[in-house]
């Protein structure tokens, strides 16, 4: 049946309520809304508090006087708020005018974004055959499938050729076909698997095959990251190499320190080339335009004959250019956007 408590109890938790109320006040019950504050100045933040204190004041003393008084400063801290709010715009859009304005701005509204580029040894060599179907069957790829591709892998074997000649036919017993082209698919299926426990939303965990990105906002985070992603990897035969595992911090406005894999310090470089595309820990993309931009000369160079020819059409000309020219600027750019 219903428990009921003791008459004390009852007493107990109306005072505790009834404390808490004149205390901390009384919630209108409604979701708070994010609020922009970048803007508040000493004035701004004197007159909330002023009737935030106004507002307590009338929960814990209902009266009429209380009531005007909060009604008061609530209105007095609206017009402050929107005079404080449309001067600092006016000094925004004035700043903005300047270049060294915009690098200011830039710069105030940057923040530390450590990022570790995680390197997997003998990734395609390491996969066991038996993780392989299991992740297959886990990710909802149908049983005939399933037996196709171990059709394809069953009593595989292979030969290498050196430069004294062939070795002699060996089987191929763990590991993805290299050179086939399903096996980027099949490798993907099973990193998404093996990571799917740590595996964040983009921009903080990049993959693409065995290229893997963990960033963060803060050093500590991401080593307790690469740590989690280590132990995931690891417990199902993949292995992280810490030798070639590389840290970049970018907008580093103090010594971050380093990151450490189970004892051994991970290399901080200061810029990295992912997916043919620079970082640079400095926040900006001038070596990546400069090598775009010398990638479109070179394509210019390649056709300069056909787009010099004056007996060939325009049309014909534009085509080329698209082609060769502008394809060779732009190739890959789409990471390029993921990142900045």
């Amino acid at each position: 049946g219903q428990v009921v408590l003791p008459d004390d109890w009852e007493t107990t938790a109306e005072v505790v309520r009834e404390t808490g109320r004149k205390v901390l006040g009384v919630s209108s019950g409604r979701r708070k809304e994010d609020k922009e504050t970048w803007w508040w100045n000493t004035e701004v933040q004197d007159s909330i508090q002023r009737k935030r204190l106004a507002k307590k004041k009338w929960d814990m003393d209902r009266t009429e006087e209380n009531r005007q008084e909060y009604k008061e400063l609530q209105c007095r801290v609206k017009r402050e708020v929107s005079k404080a709010k449309q001067k600092a715009y006016e000094e925004l859009y004035t700043r903005l005018d300047t270049r060294e304005g915009e690098k200011d701005l830039c710069r105030d509204g940057q923040r530390e974004l450590h990022c570790l580029f995680v390197d997997l040894e003998n990734a395609y060599d390491r996969v066991p055959r038996e993780e392989l179907w299991y992740c297959m069957r886990k990710s909802g790829v149908a049983e005939k499938y399933v037996r196709v591709v171990q059709d394809m892998y069953e009593r595989s074997k292979t030969v290498v050729r050196c430069a004294v000649g062939q070795t002699e036919e060996f089987n191929v017993e763990v590991g993805l076909h290299q050179g086939s082209a399903l096996s980027p698919f099949l490798f993907a299926i099973v990193m998404d698997q093996l990571s799917e426990e740590v595996r964040q939303e983009s921009p903080w965990t990049m993959m693409f095959a065995d290229d893997i990105v963990i960033c963060s906002e803060s050093r500590e985070q991401v080593e307790e990251n690469l740590e989690r992603w280590r132990f995931a990897l690891e417990r199902r035969v993949m292995k992280v190499s810490c030798s070639k595992t590389e840290y970049l911090c970018v907008n580093e406005r103090k010594g971050s320190g380093t990151v450490s894999l189970q004892g051994e310090e991970v290399k901080k470089v200061q810029e990295f080339k992912y997916l043919g595309s620079t970082v640079q820990s400095n926040g900006e993309c001038g070596k990546e335009v400069k090598k775009r931009v010398q990638a479109g000369w070179n394509g210019w160079r390649k056709v300069l004959g056909v787009l010099c020819d004056r007996k060939i059409s325009a049309r014909i000309k534009g085509k080329v250019y698209r082609t060769v020219v502008r394809a060779a600027m732009l190739y890959g750019l789409e990471t390029v956007l993921g990142m900045w």
